[in-house]
């Protein structure tokens, strides 16, 4: 066949590509982004992720009522001075990438503490309370930074959910259900090995300050018998074994250095 058959032969097929290219891409919702692959996100999406939560949340007052910085400056000052100290340290593989933030949720009858991918760390004031020093404030603390910096309720929410919902997340498209993912986030069930490995971050968080590397243990083991929520969400198992656990990761810090109860009381009794 000669060239010039073969070039309108040719041009009729690009001309027919062409057209259901645009017919296909035409019947894409408008504004929709397309992505494959969301076994894997990225710090910014994560961050993404985290921040369209963060902007839910704040809309649902009757749920999380959220303790504003500004007219509880004593309580926000302390604590995040103590977030801010624990963010600072090498351990934290994201404390310079993340978009992190501390609140206090307004709700003396919860006592929990629970984690955004991103950053984004919440903590009621129930359990706040329910602390009896700061070193078990720190502890908390850095055990809520580990879900957020390793990745382990971004992991959770993904076999809790999908990923499709958390690529949506991660895109700013909407999800209809997202209010009761929210409701449900703070007793979401840890796998026990995530909770191990929140712990050792935890204490490794712990260890190069003057606070008592025990203190996570002292904690669960006054928890107990009080079945608070905190502890119900990230048992991981046998709470006995957990605190066998970390009781052998604590071997190599400090021992009987500062819990600084009187310090966290007069905290309480003064921003609380």
């Amino acid at each position: 066949m000669s060239n010039q058959k073969l070039c309108p032969l040719f041009n009729s097929i690009l001309v027919g590509l062409v057209v259901v290219v645009f017919f296909l891409v035409g019947c894409e919702k408008e504004g929709a982004v397309i992505r494959q692959n969301f076994d894997e996100f990225t710090i910014q999406e994560q961050i993404n992720i985290g921040n369209t939560m963060k902007q839910q949340i704040e809309s649902m007052q009757d749920v999380y009522p959220i303790m504003n910085k500004l007219t509880n400056k004593c309580a926000y000052d302390r604590l995040d001075v103590i977030f801010s100290t624990l963010l600072n340290t090498s351990v934290v593989n994201n404390r310079k990438e993340f978009d992190w933030s501390l609140y206090i949720i307004d709700n003396d009858q919860i006592k929990n503490a629970f984690t955004l991918p991103g950053g984004h760390i919440y903590i009621y004031s129930g359990l706040i309370k329910f602390l009896e020093t700061e070193s078990q404030l720190v502890a908390v603390l850095g055990n809520e930074i580990a879900y957020a910096d390793d990745g382990y309720t971004l992991n959770t929410l993904k076999e809790e959910h999908g990923n499709l919902i958390l690529g949506d997340l991660s895109l700013g498209n909407s999800v209809s259900n997202l209010s009761d993912i929210l409701i449900d986030l703070p007793y979401v069930q840890y796998d026990e090995d995530l909770v191990t490995k929140a712990d050792s971050v935890s204490i490794s968080l712990i260890c190069p300050f003057q606070y008592d590397a025990h203190s996570l243990q002292d904690f669960l083991e006054s928890a107990i018998d009080s079945n608070i929520e905190w502890v119900y969400s990230k048992k991981g198992g046998d709470i006995n074994n957990r605190i066998e656990k970390i009781n052998s990761l604590t071997g190599n810090c400090g021992k009987d250095e500062g819990t600084f109860e009187t310090r966290y009381q007069n905290f309480l009794s003064d921003c609380f």
